[in-house]
Parts: structure tokens; sequence; C-alpha cells
């Protein structure tokens, strides 16, 4: 059963919380390493506050230096440079807040994902959505977060891209 923590932008609360152990017990005699799933729910949280509030320095040292960016917009980049472009490209034009989350970690804790809002404004157009004219938007999305020991390996990014569409067309 997944950890999950739901609230707003700025305060969280934990429903169940379990410690699972990876049972890894070296030759060598060293102590199994344990693993908090809470931990994992806590990262993705520093993630999404970091990432939401525009702290891209803070945010790239919690990325692995060959992380791995799906963005909901289709796009795949590899790496801290490539990550803050793409993340600058998405705030640039969207100007996007995260609210309503729901954050879960896996079992095994390697893995975890978020469930949010995405609210924001249109502001500059981008290919395959309508012109750009400050209009306001709200879409569910989901993160997927991919752990390489305490650093981010791999995050994707998924959102309605046809309901962004259809909201940024009224507008």
């Amino acid at each position: 059963m997944p950890i999950c923590w739901t609230g707003s932008h700025n305060c969280g609360f934990v429903l169940p919380v379990a410690t699972v152990s990876t049972a890894q017990t070296p030759a060598s005699g060293e102590e199994q390493v344990m693993t908090d799933r809470n931990e994992i729910a806590q990262r993705i949280t520093r993630y999404l506050d970091f990432c939401y509030a525009g702290d891209t320095e803070t945010l790239l040292a919690m990325l692995a230096d060959d992380v791995v960016f799906d963005s909901f917009l289709g796009d795949r980049v590899i790496g801290h440079d490539n990550y803050r472009m793409a993340r600058a490209d998405i705030v640039h034009m969207f100007s996007p807040e995260c609210t309503d989350r729901v954050i879960m970690s896996a079992q095994d804790a390697t893995r975890g994902s978020a469930e949010i809002t995405l609210r924001g404004t249109y502001r500059v157009a981008t290919s395959g959505l309508p012109p750009a004219t400050g209009q306001r938007f709200s879409v569910s999305a989901g993160l997927f977060f991919e752990f390489d020991g305490p650093l981010i390996s791999r995050i994707t990014e998924y959102a309605n891209l046809a309901d962004l569409a259809r909201q940024l067309s009224r507008s």
C-alpha cells in the first residue's frame, strides 16, 4: 500500500506511514539499508516546493547529473543544463502553480508520484496550443519520479493536453 501525503502547496499530512527494508545484506556484514517511504514523499514534496517557487538551483541539487525529464509538453531532456532550460521554458510559457497535492511512494522506496492540480496563466504560445492571450487554466496532472539513492534520476510529467487546449481556446 503506498504512502500518501495530501495538502496544499505549503502543508501536508501523512496517511499510513511505513518503513521498509531493502533487505540488502552485503557480504562485509554492513547493516541493512533501511529506506523510509516517508522520506521519498518528503523529497517529492520538496521538489514540488522548489519547482513551483522557481528555485531551480536548489532543485538541481536534488537531481542526478543525468536526470531524465519528460515534460507534459512531450519533450524529453537529459542532464542538468537541459532540465534547467526546459523548466525555464515551462515557467515562461505557463506561469504554473501546483495545488491539491496527493503524493505516493512505492513500497520499495525507489519510485514515487504526485497527483496535482496545475493552475496558471498561459503567457507565451507553444506548438500545438492556441495563441497565448493571458488565459487562466486548471488541469489535473501527474508527476512520476524514480530515485537513485538520494537523488531524483527520472521525472515524467503528465497533463491532459486536450483539456488544456480546450480551456485555452475558450478564453
